[in-house]
């Protein structure tokens, strides 16, 4: 999936995007609305994004493209993002029935 994938937050996909061609990208971005609205799918896009490695057929092995808003979705980052395994990403759910944890909980809580 990418930003011109993502339906109903066009100005999400906009903003994401000029970020990156612009070479202004957050050091954190915190994603907030109900249930539904593409939190998740927002995060794992801009994941890809940052993370992808380029095509592994037309990219020579060695070279990070770098970011870009159209990844490739087929190197392995892009691959572990959209199956959830990238470790380089992290995913906090909150909510109600979940009890609160602290900023020492969350460090120790990060995969090293």
């Amino acid at each position: 999936m990418r930003f011109e994938d993502l339906v109903g937050q066009d100005h999400v996909a906009r903003t994401l995007g000029n970020a990156i061609q612009t070479g202004r990208v957050a050091h954190a971005f915190l994603f907030t609305g109900v249930r539904g609205v593409g939190k998740t799918t927002s995060a794992r896009i801009l994941a890809k994004a940052l993370n992808c490695l380029g095509d592994p057929a037309t990219t020579p092995p060695g070279t990070d493209p770098g970011p870009t808003v159209t990844p490739c979705l087929k190197c392995t980052a892009c691959l572990e993002i959209a199956a959830g395994a990238q470790a380089r990403s992290s995913y906090h759910q909150g909510g109600p029935r979940r009890p609160r944890a602290g900023p020492a909980d969350l460090l120790r809580a990060e995969p090293p």
